[in-house]
């Protein structure tokens, strides 16, 4: 499922809500996981606060992925569920390898398309 690009700027809370309700419509009883990619910051700081607050108070465990260095350390750290769900990548292609939760191959769709992610240590 891709979201609609809106037009202008980061609105990483759009990500983060539409993630959330992906969630919520799949299957029950599974453990709910989000995991936040971004290469920049977002428009609205606080909005991206109250819609990671929110995943998070519903149960989904929320990882935050900052691609290159014009990611603010302080949305990440408000954007996950605590200091070991922040990870730095130094481009999209390390994404996997930054995270450590044993996952070989995602398709990630997001406002822009499609991208496929594999870990390369696997």
């Amino acid at each position: 499922m891709a979201l609609p690009y809106p037009e202008a700027g980061t609105r990483t809370d759009i990500g983060i809500n539409s993630g959330l309700t992906m969630l919520d419509t799949g299957r029950t009883g599974e453990d709910k996981v989000l995991i936040v990619i971004t290469d920049g910051y977002s428009d609205n700081l606080e909005l991206t606060k109250n819609a990671s607050t929110t995943a998070k108070a519903d149960g989904a465990t929320v990882y935050a992925v900052g691609v290159g260095g014009d990611v603010l350390d302080s949305e990440l750290s408000d954007i996950a569920s605590g200091t070991g769900y922040v990870e730095r990548a130094t481009n999209f292609d390390t994404v996997l390898d930054s995270l450590d939760i044993g996952i070989p191959e995602v398709n990630l769709c997001g406002i822009v398309g499609c991208y496929n992610f594999k870990a390369s240590s696997l």
